[in-house]
This record gives C-alpha cells, sequence and structure tokens, in this order.
C-alpha cells in the first residue's frame, strides 16, 4: 500500500441485505490489515443474517439464502472482528455513512460498543468526491480535462453532458447503445415502482416501502399517519399516488 501509516488500519467493506444501516445486516465482509513491518493479512467470510435476503440485494451482489445457510451469524465472528478493528485506524469505500454505520450496530446487537472511537478514517469515496465534485463541472474536468465555464447555461450544460457522455464510452467500456445502456442503468432496479426506489414490487407483485421503519412492508398494511407524512413531504408523484391508493383514494 502506498499510503503511510504508523499503525494497523484496516480495509473493510460489506455485502448486506439492503441500506438501511440500522436493521439490515452483513451477509458478507473482507478485510485487508495493513501494518508497519508487517506483511498484509486478507480475509473474507460469508455471514449468515438470520433473516431472508430480499431479492433485490441478491441481484446486486448475487449471495442467496441457499450462499449462507451454514455460514456462521455475526455474533460468532464478533469477538475476533472486535478485536482487530479496535485500536486499527479504518478505511473503505463509503465506509463512514453506510458500512462503520451498518457493523457498528450488528455490534450493537452482540452487546459490544462501537470499536472504532477514536479511529481515523480513510473514506476512498471522500477522495473522489475532494477530487471529483458530483456536478456537471466536477464530470467535465474529469473526462474531458477543462472547465465548465458555461456552467448552468442550458445549452453550454447539454452540450458538455454529451461531451461528458461520449467521452465516458470510450474510456471507461461502459455500453455503447441506448438499449444496452438503459439496461445497465436499470440493473438491481427491476422491481422500482418508482426512479428513486422508495417504493418496490416483491416477488408477489405487492408494492412495498424500501426505506426506513417500514422497509419491507407492504403499502397497505403501513400506518395511515405515516403514509399522510409521504404525502406532506418530498415524494415522487409516482409515489405520492401509491400512497393515496393505499389512504383508499381520500387524500390529496
Amino acid at each position: 500500500m502506498f499510503l503511510g501509516t504508523e499503525k494497523r488500519i484496516v480495509f473493510f467493506d460489506l455485502e448486506t441485505t439492503g441500506l438501511d444501516v440500522e436493521n439490515d445486516r452483513i451477509v458478507e465482509i473482507a478485510v485487508i490489515r495493513y501494518a508497519p513491518m508487517e506483511k498484509s493479512v486478507r480475509w473474507a467470510s460469508l455471514v449468515n443474517p438470520g433473516i431472508p435476503i430480499p431479492a433485490a440485494a441478491t441481484a446486486l451482489h448475487r449471495i442467496t439464502d441457499v450462499s449462507v445457510a451454514s455460514a456462521p451469524p455475526f455474533a460468532q465472528l464478533a469477538p475476533a472482528l472486535w478485536r482487530g478493528f479496535s485500536g486499527a485506524d479504518v478505511g473503505g469505500f463509503n465506509v463512514r455513512t453506510y458500512d462503520i454505520p451498518l457493523i457498528e450496530a450488528e455490534f450493537r446487537r452482540c452487546g459490544l460498543k462501537s470499536p472504532f472511537d477514536g479511529a481515523r478514517i480513510v473514506d476512498v469515496l471522500d477522495v473522489y468526491r475532494r477530487m471529483y465534485d458530483h456536478t456537471l463541472a466536477g464530470a467535465v474536468k474529469a473526462y474531458l480535462r477543462r472547465s465548465h465555464d458555461g456552467a448552468h447555461s442550458a445549452v453550454e450544460d447539454i452540450e458538455s453532458t454529451v461531451e461528458v457522455l461520449n467521452a465516458q464510452v470510450l474510456e471507461d467500456g461502459i455500453p455503447q447503445t441506448v438499449a444496452e445502456m438503459d439496461a445497465w442503468l436499470m440493473e438491481g432496479r427491476e422491481n422500482y415502482v418508482d426512479p428513486g426506489g422508495k417504493l418496490v414490487r416483491d416477488e408477489a407483485g405487492t408494492i412495498v416501502v424500501n426505506f426506513g421503519k417500514y422497509k419491507g412492508t407492504p403499502l397497505n398494511d403501513v400506518d395511515p399517519g405515516f403514509l399522510r407524512w409521504m404525502l406532506d413531504n418530498a415524494f415522487s408523484p409516482v409515489v405520492k399516488n401509491a400512497v393515496r391508493g393505499a389512504l383508499g383514494g381520500g387524500e390529496t
């Protein structure tokens, strides 16, 4: 590793049952540990989450209920993982807002405090965002190697957008036809009811909430008070129309 360190740093990545850092569970963990004057150590394991793995999650990481049937539960791995993380710095991709909070929740369920107190965090996504901001101007800089002087002029913006797409196709090896591009971008989103995936259809075709405390709950079974909260907040028209249907069509 090129990054200098004076103590252990543990890079890790999780595959999970979903994106809810408080309630979703780990199905796979991989770790690479670096320490001064030592060889790197690599370790990985499937994890039995103790709950069914949603089809949408399996579509992304290809891990099924059968895959983890004989894998150890997190509680069995927790003591050794806690010792490995404790006192070390930590790194990964999007670990600050996703992997760390999610594994901390797993540790709490095992009666263990966070092993990351005082750890310095090297989040590669943060590095990327620092280098290339997620705006059209950032994309122009990254792919076209120039500044986007006409930012927020509609003509300049759309012309630069097309240039960036052409550069992405050439440099990144992504699909080169509209049909292939659409299919590629929709991978894992086939069951979305709305573009943001706030609502999805389960295998039976039932509309299910895909976020928050009601994640996995059929829309028709959600507390009406929560549904009315959704109507009053910034959800898409598609979501709000589905919510009105669950409320019996009486809401506006």
